[in-house]
């Protein structure tokens, strides 16, 4: 992975235009718990810095990366996940182990606290909100949704982050339905990326962030996901299909 050129300087779509896009286009990488689910056609394996003691436990699709507060994983160089014109797409499900924490680093290339100053982007989650931060170290934008749950006990949660640079836009799905979307008219046409793709842990060290829950079947586009796309992977996944059973014919 440290090898490839940024995101800014690869095709994430087939340059015919005629040809129909297919869930596997753009597909950039894929991670779980689950040892085999890197051998998905079209995607990379990959190495990750452990920070802390990251772990594996029962997920929502067998396996999953588990976080205590402290642990996490970290992708690549930051220069490999700067966000260029096409845009990208990631989607995940996530479990806390303590919803009654306040706001923590889901995952993201920026720490929430300093992206402002820093640039690149970060998914965050709270008690009853959540939301997607975006920067070019200038300016700042923000979409947030409430979770819409507010008990002890939780569910696996599907969240789905859109960042299309060509239509100007941010757009937030939770369950596989729309949260919210944001204008990225303010903002540079490459979002940077001030540190790897960090997961569970906040990337500047800011300790009350770290999150303590799991992530599960994690996948990274290098192009926006359609709204019918972000409703196929959430329901293929509340039958318990992960998102490489969307790449078989």
């Amino acid at each position: 992975m440290d090898g490839m050129p940024p995101l800014s300087e690869r095709h994430a779509v087939s340059d015919v235009e005629t040809k129909p896009v297919t869930f596997g286009d753009g597909l950039f990488a894929v991670w779980t718990g689950n040892r085999d689910y890197n051998s998905a056609k079209g995607t990379y394996k990959i190495k990750p810095q452990r920070i802390g003691k990251p772990k594996r436990n029962r997920g929502k699709f067998n396996l999953a990366m588990s976080f205590s507060p402290g642990a996490g994983l970290a992708y690549g160089k930051a220069s490999v996940h700067v966000v260029g014109s096409r845009g990208m797409s990631i989607s995940f499900w996530y479990h806390p182990n303590n919803p009654q924490d306040q706001v923590k680093h889901l995952m993201g290339t920026a720490s929430s606290e300093k992206i402002s100053t820093s640039g690149g982007w970060c998914i965050y989650s709270g008690l009853k909100s959540m939301g997607l931060v975006v920067g070019d170290g200038k300016e700042t934008v923000r979409v947030e949704g409430n979770l819409g749950h507010s008990g002890r006990v939780v569910p696996w949660r599907h969240v789905v982050a859109v960042i299309d640079l060509n239509a100007r836009r941010a757009r937030l799905f939770k369950n596989g339905g729309h949260v919210g979307e944001v204008d990225l008219s303010s903002l540079a046409n490459e979002i940077p990326a001030a540190h790897p793709l960090t997961m569970g842990h906040d990337p500047e060290g800011v300790g009350k962030l770290n999150y303590w829950g799991s992530l599960d079947d994690v996948a990274i586009w290098l192009r926006p996901l359609s709204g019918e796309e972000v409703t196929k992977i959430h329901k293929m996944g509340a039958k318990k299909k992960d998102v490489t059973s969307l790449l078989r014919p």
